[in-house]
């Protein structure tokens, strides 16, 4: 585990030289204003990332997620539809132009080929060619009520959404067919992540954590002791999770 930090500052200096040894222990990227961070290794120097021209709009959003796609490949999504990719570990970016207006808040990449996005509106995307073009959907979502917040797919089949209004939804085959669970009236979830098809952790306001190893059919509340609002989840494997939360609030 990496402990990681958000450096404060606006102006696009020249990146530092980080080397991207197979050896290295833990790979980070954290999006922050107009740029994104790195550690190359666990204790190690950071890097700063300039998102395209330090002129450009795009080097000003506030990017609310990032996802690797491969090991050298993130991608970031922000607000208005904005996805960026780095096809070098953070070092140079190009922007992709996503066909949504939509505030991207939740990027999964199963494969380098296949990835998926959440954002407002109950929007929901997909590609299928590495990011080049990018297909919406927001059917399935009550008519746009439903806001969502993060999404997860454990392979090209298994994926997770989780948003407002107390829902998680499940898909088995890719993202054609979604099922709707719901747990407590009132609930907001924030993030999701399965170590694999069948074991993963959801997170939500108020200190909320449940827990599957059914692949989602059913779910097991977790007390962390906390009423913080968790943010962000990884599922290590079938016994082993970390959550984490606002004011620093990090539990596994």
């Amino acid at each position: 585990l990496a402990l990681v930090a958000v450096v404060a500052g606006t102006i696009c200096d020249p990146v530092p030289e980080c080397a991207d040894d197979p050896t290295t222990i833990a790979r980070v990227v954290i999006p922050k204003v107009g740029r994104s961070q790195k550690a190359c290794d666990v204790g190690a120097k950071w890097t700063d990332a300039c998102v395209g021209d330090c002129l450009s709009s795009y080097a000003s959003l506030s990017y609310s997620c990032a996802a690797f796609s491969s090991i050298n490949t993130v991608w970031m999504g922000g607000p208005g539809g904005a996805i960026v990719k780095s096809p070098d570990s953070g070092v140079n970016w190009v922007v992709v132009q996503s066909n949504t207006t939509s505030d991207i808040s939740s990027l999964s990449w199963p494969s380098a080929t296949i990835g998926f996005a959440v954002g407002s509106s109950a929007a929901l995307g997909k590609t299928v060619d590495g990011g080049a073009t990018w297909t919406w959907r927001a059917d399935l979502f009550d008519n746009r009520e439903n806001q969502l917040h993060g999404i997860f797919f454990a392979d090209e089949m298994h994926g997770w959404i989780v948003g407002s209004s107390s829902r998680i939804y499940r898909t088995i085959d890719g993202g054609v067919a979604w099922q709707v669970e719901t747990w407590e009236a009132g609930r907001t979830f924030r993030g999701v992540h399965f170590a694999n098809p069948r074991v993963g952790v959801v997170v939500g306001d108020d200190g909320f954590v449940i827990w599957s190893a059914d692949g989602g059919m059913t779910w097991a509340l977790r007390d962390i002791g906390m009423t913080v609002s968790m943010r962000a989840a990884h599922c290590v494997n079938d016994t082993h999770a970390f959550v984490a939360g606002y004011g620093g609030a990090l539990f596994r």
